[in-house]
């Protein structure tokens, strides 16, 4: 499809990004890649983090090349959460400085505690979080001590 509509390839798979993990992506092999110009496959290393502000660069990155090279752009794969962020946006935050960043980590240290003390700021959100859900609750902890 993208060899007869003259595309540029953004692939939005979560797991593509990452180099050498080929079985549990859905990367295309070499071979199904040639000819067409890919963007989003074997960006880091599996050790290495890659966040949706590093999926609008590799966007960036392939909208430019694709206009430069008078072809379309064709995003696929993936859950939707990119694509989700492309076109509607999201909430962007400040990333935390250093001294942010260590006062989330030694609050994270009792992820109950800060369950309590986030409830007692937006107790309708913190409802649906559980005080066992590390992630969400550093997100709000980080949102707290940026915003």
């Amino acid at each position: 499809m993208a060899k007869k509509h003259d595309c540029v390839v953004l692939s939005c798979d979560s797991l593509s990004v990452y180099k050498h993990i080929d079985i549990a992506s859905a990367k295309p092999t070499l071979l199904e890649r040639q000819g067409v110009k890919h963007f989003g496959l074997d960006v880091v290393k599996p050790n290495q983090k890659f966040d949706l502000f590093d999926f609008v660069k590799c966007y960036k990155k392939a909208k430019k090349f694709a206009t430069k090279n008078k072809q379309n752009l064709a995003i696929v794969g993936g859950s939707g959460f990119y694509l989700k962020a492309l076109t509607t946006g999201i909430s962007v935050l400040p990333k935390p400085d250093k001294t942010t960043k260590q006062k989330i980590k030694a609050s994270m240290l009792d992820t109950q505690e800060c369950h309590r003390f986030l409830s007692s700021l937006d107790p309708g959100y913190m409802k649906k979080i559980s005080a066992n859900d590390h992630y969400r609750i550093e997100k709000a902890i980080t949102i707290y001590h940026t915003t």
